[in-house]
């Protein structure tokens, strides 16, 4: 038994040194480092006992001349194979602690609280990675599909061309369908992009950006974003978005609180704050309309003078295009 308890501890504090280290040197991230390191401290305490290290016998475990582990393909892997190494061998050692003939200082609860940490810490790591290589991918040319300039062209052949003309990031943005008729469209993009290792962009729409899962988001306007709202066109195809992470802008498959961290990134900058709650009467969005369309000049206040007007309800016509007072 205490070769057991000294071969899980051993597998759990040589994956735990891996995770660390990918937190340390790989992401810079000082806070995530010092939770990995915590737990195999801890580890190294409870095997401060002479007994394990004398039980070992290296040589004649059985299992020390089975096949090589299988590659890894990227980080990620790494990640999910040294994080499921010391899950389970702290499932191992919460077993056998509550045996009585085990080594008396070997605590149960501790093992099943540190195993459950580390689900939460693995999610965290991969989340961190997933977002470092995305915003790695935020460089070179940048196209938007808008149908308001298409000309007719359907979108996704559109978006292909670019990708073959050097695209590296796709960014779908339409203000004028309904969300319900752009999420077939947006997922087509979205595995279109998958397919050519591009990124992929939703313009505005958090909703649309989960459904689709998008890697970003391009202004988002609001620290805390309620992903399952239904009173928006389409939100039957959304309620089921409920506890998704969006974090810096960029979204992540992950199943956990949304919760907004900032500082923001610039592509998520906060360009439209009469939106950030869905209280605000329809006057007040209609007083911010009118603000943004007369500071980029699509205000009536704008028109030329020259356009005609229409005649009064009494007959009494006004002056039409090309009248000159007398």
């Amino acid at each position: 038994m205490l070769r057991l308890v000294d071969a899980n501890m051993n597998r759990s504090r040589e994956g735990l040194r891996v995770l660390e280290d990918i937190a340390r040197f790989m992401l810079n991230d000082d806070a995530l480092s010092q939770k990995f390191r915590q737990i195999r401290h801890k580890l190294i305490e409870a095997d401060s006992s002479h007994q394990l290290l004398t039980s070992r016998d290296a040589y004649g475990d059985v299992g020390a001349q089975k096949p090589a582990a299988r590659p890894r393909g990227n980080i990620n892997d790494l990640v999910t194979a040294n994080s499921r190494r010391v899950q389970e061998s702290l499932r191992v050692l919460e077993e056998f602690a509550q045996l009585p003939d085990t080594i008396p200082n070997l605590d149960s609860d501790w093992f099943k609280s540190a195993r459950f940490t580390l689900y939460t810490l693995e999610k965290e790591l991969t989340q961190c990675l997933l977002r470092k290589d995305k915003i790695e991918k935020l460089t070179g040319l940048y196209v938007i599909i808008d149908p308001l300039f298409l000309r007719g062209r359907n979108e996704i052949e559109v978006a292909r061309q670019a990708i073959r003309g050097g695209a590296k990031i796709i960014q779908l943005r339409d203000k004028k369908r309904e969300h319900g008729e752009l999420l077939p469209i947006a997922r087509q993009l979205r595995q279109l992009c998958t397919q050519e290792g591009v990124l992929f962009i939703i313009n505005d729409y958090l909703d649309l950006a989960l459904a689709s899962d998008a890697d970003g988001l391009l202004d988002f306007y609001g620290q805390q974003a309620q992903a399952g709202r239904t009173g928006r066109e389409g939100g039957e195809c959304f309620g089921r978005l409920r506890d998704r992470r969006v974090e810096d802008g960029l979204t992540v498959p992950l199943q956990v609180q949304v919760d907004m961290q900032p500082p923001m990134q610039p592509w998520a900058a906060l360009t439209k704050p009469y939106r950030q709650s869905n209280q605000c009467s329809t006057k007040e969005r209609d007083n911010a309309q009118v603000q943004e369309d007369r500071s980029s000049g699509r205000h009536p206040d704008h028109e030329d003078r020259q356009t005609a007007r229409r005649p009064r309800a009494d007959g009494a016509g006004e002056r039409q295009t090309g009248d000159r007072p007398q």
